[in-house]
């Protein structure tokens, strides 16, 4: 409420998405500590539930078909994240 009260600027998905998308490809974010230089898992730095998750994601959940290791876990698509279940409007 407080966020509408002092003018809150809600992004135009026409307008700042890709502006957004823009400055992320200008950005590169250092790879994740746990990773090895093919975007899996090192077993000497992940525990047990991170190697569990990598195993579903990989195989059983076959997350690994759309979002693909090698580029970074993305699709390379705009996907709905129902983000207004985080904020109240009126």
């Amino acid at each position: 409420m407080s966020a509408q009260r002092k003018g809150m600027n809600r992004p135009d998905r026409v307008d700042h998405v890709p502006m957004m998308a823009q400055m992320q490809n200008i950005i590169d974010f250092p790879p994740a500590p746990k990773l090895d230089a093919f975007k899996r898992l090192d077993p000497a730095k992940a525990n047990p539930t991170e190697l569990a998750g990598e195993k579903i994601f990989m195989s059983k959940g076959r997350c690994a078909e759309c979002h693909i290791p090698q580029e970074s876990f993305l699709d390379h698509q705009m996907h709905d994240l129902k983000l207004e279940r985080f904020y109240r409007v009126g």
